[in-house]
């Protein structure tokens, strides 16, 4: 089966500027190639999404007004 060819003019710009810069035609293959980068990538940024959520709700407490500007009402 002969190969397929999409003008690349005719992608996102993004994606044609990333991943097909210089080049005229893409191949459906190329294009799936990208897909599948993007989502391992996808996948790469969900998990430390996922970790930085963690990271928050393990590590964040929360700090009021008060506590911030060190105001004490037994000083007054």
């Amino acid at each position: 089966m002969d190969n397929i060819y999409i003008k690349t003019n005719e992608l996102p710009n993004w994606v044609d500027e990333k991943y097909f810069k210089g080049t005229d035609l893409a191949s459906i293959e190329d294009l799936i190639y990208v897909i599948e980068e993007l989502k391992e990538d996808l996948e790469i940024w969900k998990e430390k999404y996922e970790d930085f959520k963690q990271n928050v709700q393990d590590n964040y407490k929360f700090i009021g007004t008060k506590e911030q500007i060190g105001y004490d009402e037994r000083t007054w």
